[in-house]
């Protein structure tokens, strides 16, 4: 049995169509994801993974000074050092969106001449000053009034 030839037209180039409907499809979901991807290009020019940690100046930004101050109270709680250390110098500082914000902070840290319990506003470096570098995890909940130490590294 043959088809008409108006029908085998017909299929012919409904297939054609929805080919090319696929086509452009495709090519539509391509040109969106690239245009994402060259808008999620940060100031420097850098892409970077939406959603993902992007960096930040301390300076800045309210909370992320927020979080280092309560990341070194914590440093200073729980070391068994008997004096205090302070940062010197904020090596990187980055924030991800979470359900809240986390900060990843790395920070070079120096001991100071204050003592634990006796800690004064005037608290200098050791002489010969004791450096190391630590690596904060904060994640920061303002809305909630919570904030928490996720991961502390210094060697």
């Amino acid at each position: 049995m043959q088809l008409p030839v108006q029908n085998v037209t017909s299929t012919l180039s409904a297939y054609s169509w929805r080919q090319t409907t696929n086509m452009s499809k495709s090519f539509w979901a391509f040109c969106c994801g690239a245009l994402l991807f060259v808008a999620s290009a940060g100031a420097t020019g850098q892409p970077h993974l939406l959603g993902g940690p992007r960096d930040i100046d301390l300076n800045k930004d309210e909370n992320a000074k927020d979080a280092l101050t309560y990341a070194i109270q914590r440093h200073n709680t729980n070391t068994t050092d008997n004096y205090l250390s302070d940062v010197s110098q904020v090596l990187n500082a980055q924030s991800q969106v979470v359900a809240g914000m986390k900060y990843f902070i790395t920070v070079q840290m120096v001991r100071t001449d204050c003592r634990k319990n006796r800690a004064d506003e005037g608290c200098g470096p050791t002489d010969p000053p004791k450096n190391y570098q630590c690596t904060f995890v904060v994640w920061s909940r303002p809305w909630l009034n919570d904030i928490q130490l996720l991961k502390e590294t210094c060697p």
